[in-house]
């Protein structure tokens, strides 16, 4: 009897080192899994960089600054989204392109989370901002799933330039649904829960023998215009986009400042300038630049007028902000960087427009009653340059002022 209790105590013990074992070694591969890769459940129906539809991370390394774009597994660059509205919360949405998302920006410092920090936890907020998206994108995230995360303040930023480009193409649907609920018991995943159950192993096993992509890569390397145009920045980008050979790009670029160029080759900077300054020197393209149409402009200012119907029919309030474009705001500083980089004797034919048609955006937005700010004079009364020059996006200084002039508008709603 005592050989076999001695022997069953040591299958005993046997048994569970092998479950020990097992765990442990489980829970290693869920944490190695968990690292190195990410299980995306993107809910929109359009994501231009594929890195935000699988929720990685992507270095930005650019020539006026360096940041960690940081997407969550819905495909957007927050934190996850809490499909669970706790009672009493007050809940703000944001809506929006490459502004709103805070490109060039911490996300600390996007006015998006200034406004919040500003309102003292009395709301919360989620940003569903895309980088190279129109209010047509707009509006189709808050149809589909949008108002579905129930949201009591809808904030909407246009960008009073290439938000309007494309508006030629797109028309607000005859009929369209709006998903007023979101199933999201697939989508209520948390590190926590992936660790107890473990997930990334389960999801590993399961694409083994599907032989289905699952998990994909959390760290995306590489220069962002690379990422997003899906293949290497180099100078024959810019020699195939002007549709000219070689030498002629050559001697068009080479009054152009020389210690700029290396940066537009590989990829630090917004390929838009150098393209339009070399066009410029063009004969045969000067003045064919991106012009916006009367359709461009009537289009774009229907879907954030819907957006405003749509809304007050569900009872959420509205607050548009107006954003223009850097030529608005810092026309001294920018026009000198254009003539005395790019050699350009007068700029481009599509900012010229833009400021006449802020003016007739906002008296079109007013007859219509559409809630808004137009954030131009709070951004020019700034003793900074609050836009990147090169970049031409919104830096730290203009979220700052925007967020502290959508304070106000979010108060006056209060009353």
């Amino acid at each position: 009897m005592l050989v076999f209790g001695l022997s069953m105590g040591k299958k005993l013990i046997q048994f569970v080192v092998f479950l020990t074992s097992t765990f442990a070694s489980l829970y290693a591969g869920e944490t190695i899994l968990h690292y190195y890769f990410v299980l995306p459940n993107p809910i929109a129906n359009y994501y231009p960089v594929s890195a935000s539809k699988t929720g990685s991370t992507i270095h930005i390394d650019q020539y006026e600054f360096q940041i960690d774009f940081k997407y969550n597994s819905s495909g957007f660059r927050d934190e996850e989204i809490n499909f669970d509205k706790k009672p009493g919360e007050n809940r703000i949405l944001f809506l929006g392109d490459s502004a709103t998302e805070g490109f060039g920006v911490p996300v600390t410092e996007r006015y998006s989370n200034l406004l919040l920090d500003k309102l003292g936890g009395e709301y919360s907020g989620i940003n569903i901002a895309q980088l190279a998206t129109n209010p047509d994108n707009y509006f189709d995230n808050l149809i589909t799933f949008g108002l579905a995360l129930k949201p009591d303040i809808v904030v909407m930023g246009v960008f009073l330039g290439n938000d309007f480009q494309g508006g030629v193409s797109y028309k607000i649907p005859e009929t369209y649904a709006v998903k007023h609920e979101i199933d999201s018991s697939k989508l209520k995943s948390t590190p926590m829960r992936d660790f107890l159950t473990f997930r990334y192993v389960r999801e590993l096993i399961n694409q083994t023998k599907n032989k289905k992509a699952v998990l994909v890569k959390r760290s995306v390397k590489g220069n962002f215009w690379d990422i997003y145009f899906g293949k290497k920045m180099t100078k024959d980008f810019y020699v195939t986009a002007t549709e000219i050979d070689e030498q002629r790009f050559d001697s068009v670029v080479a009054d152009f400042n020389q210690d700029l160029l290396p940066h537009y080759y590989d990829g630090r900077v917004i390929p838009t300038l150098l393209l339009e300054g070399v066009k410029d020197k063009l004969p045969e393209q000067k003045g064919k630049g991106y012009l916006y149409s009367e359709l461009d402009y009537v289009n774009t200012i229907l879907f954030i007028e819907e957006t405003g119907r749509l809304l007050k029919d569900e009872g959420v309030k509205l607050v548009v902000v107006l954003m223009p474009d850097v030529n608005q705001v810092h026309k001294e500083e920018f026009q000198e960087m254009l003539k005395r980089d790019f050699k350009f004797n007068e700029i481009p034919s599509r900012l010229t427009q833009l400021e006449e048609m802020r003016a007739r955006t906002v008296r079109d937005l007013g007859e219509a009653g559409v809630n808004f700010i137009d954030t131009t004079e709070a951004l020019k009364s700034s003793n900074n340059l609050t836009y990147y020059l090169y970049d031409q996006h919104p830096n730290k200084y203009a979220h700052e002022i925007i967020s502290l002039e959508l304070e106000k508008a979010v108060r006056a709603l209060e009353k």
